[in-house]
């Protein structure tokens, strides 16, 4: 066994110990719940037997008591007041010693912090993966075409999910736009300049980072061509000024409505074939991640 592979099942068998550990801090909590409740009735129940000996001990009325019961019926009750008090010294005891075993869990469970057993589990990994590459076996060539394929995966997904997540983000900025307009339209809002200026020219600047986004996709793989329409990346100025020109209101809410409506669809339109080229990445990505975590063990 080589060291990779002992330094790998050391730090598995660390995390499966952790596991065990949790599940028993759980169990012992209960128990020591239950047991404090014993220790509490049982307190309550010793009182109560004192109680009844003092009752025939002490006073006239304890002197009464005594004539009339004997003193068998004192001795009883004295019995039951030391038998009260072994019963709760052993729920006591008990308790101690199941909060000996929690603290003692609670101590380890502190020297198996997760981040430092998860980042010690990926070196682990790591060193065993590089062992099997270099081993000269059929896993070891397995492992290298399984790199070479994620690697040329990322190459592709790397950018695609930031020109997913640039086209999510210009998306939302014109169809909040479109909201507006549509609230103003159903006279429930008002739309001043400085806010549908402020409005465009963040969605604007959006749509130009969606562009320059595109510009690092790998074209190749999508049947047509993928970029932004040239007018959108400069659309705000004339279309707040289409806006607040000439023409009636209805006819200016009209028009600015249907420049942002087709916008939107044409923005749609790119962000499709995208999210559908990224989740299919995606998906073999893991796949090939979940057989090389396989093979590594």
């Amino acid at each position: 066994m080589s060291d990779a592979d002992d330094r790998f099942r050391a730090v598995t068998a660390a995390l499966a110990e952790r596991e065990h550990l949790l599940r028993v801090r759980g169990l012992l909590a209960q128990d020591i719940a239950n047991e404090d409740k014993r220790v509490q009735q049982l307190a309550v129940e010793l009182q109560y037997e004192r109680a009844d000996v003092e009752r025939l001990t002490t006073g006239v009325m304890g002197f009464l008591q005594t004539i009339l019961a004997g003193e068998a019926a004192l001795a009883k009750e004295k019995r039951e007041v030391v038998e009260a008090q072994a019963r709760l010294r052993e729920a006591q005891g008990s308790l101690d010693m199941l909060k000996q075993q929690a603290a003692g869990v609670e101590a380890r469970l502190a020297q198996l912090v997760p981040a430092q057993l998860e980042a010690e589990l990926a070196a682990a990994r790591a060193a065993r993966e590089d062992a099997l590459v270099h081993s000269g076996t059929p896993v070891g060539a397995e492992l290298q075409d399984l790199a070479i394929r994620i690697e040329s995966i990322d190459i592709e997904l790397v950018p695609l999910a930031d020109a997913v997540i640039a086209g999510d983000a210009a998306f939302r900025a014109v169809a909040e736009i479109l909201a507006v307009l549509d609230g103003v339209a159903s006279k429930t809002i008002e739309l001043g300049s400085k806010r549908a200026e402020a409005l465009a020219g963040e969605a604007q600047a959006k749509i130009v980072v969606l562009h320059r986004a595109l510009s690092e996709v790998a074209t190749s793989s999508f049947a047509d061509p993928l970029d932004v329409d040239p007018t959108d990346t400069t659309f705000a100025d004339g279309w707040v000024k289409g806006l607040f020109g000439k023409g009636t209101r209805d006819e200016r809410l009209a028009n600015a409505r249907a420049s942002m409506v087709a916008r939107v669809e044409r923005i749609g339109a790119l962000l499709a074939p995208l999210r559908a080229r990224h989740d299919e990445l995606a998906a073999r990505r893991t796949a090939l991640l979940a057989e090389r975590q396989r093979l590594v063990g």
